[in-house]
């Protein structure tokens, strides 16, 4: 993949993400929840790591909060951290943790 094609799938991340991250905070249906799943599913089949995933969502909560008023940003908080579980799900389900069982040979 070339630097731009790179860029590119960045941008329609970071652009996909604020989208999902908008439908969820006043809904949290499982809609919007399988939508982050998915995006988080293509992120990573993309060749985005966890990091940046998890960095855009950060900026994007962060700015989020910075935008709403002081009422509403507990909410947008809460809802952030309930999304990025989804996010990264499909991160989790491909590589499993070191508690994970291993069939035996």
């Amino acid at each position: 993949m070339s630097a731009a094609d790179e860029a590119a799938s960045r941008a329609a991340f970071t652009q996909d993400h604020l989208t999902t991250l908008l439908r969820f905070i006043p809904r949290r249906d499982e809609a919007a929840r399988a939508a982050a799943y998915d995006l988080g599913r293509r992120a990573f089949g993309g060749g985005i790591s966890l990091i940046e995933v998890c960095r855009t969502h950060g900026d994007a909560v962060l700015e989020l909060m910075r935008e709403s008023p002081e009422a509403e940003q507990l909410d947008v908080a809460s809802a952030g951290a309930d999304l990025l579980l989804d996010l990264v799900a499909a991160y989790d389900m491909t590589h499993p943790g070191p508690d994970a069982v291993t069939p035996s040979p």
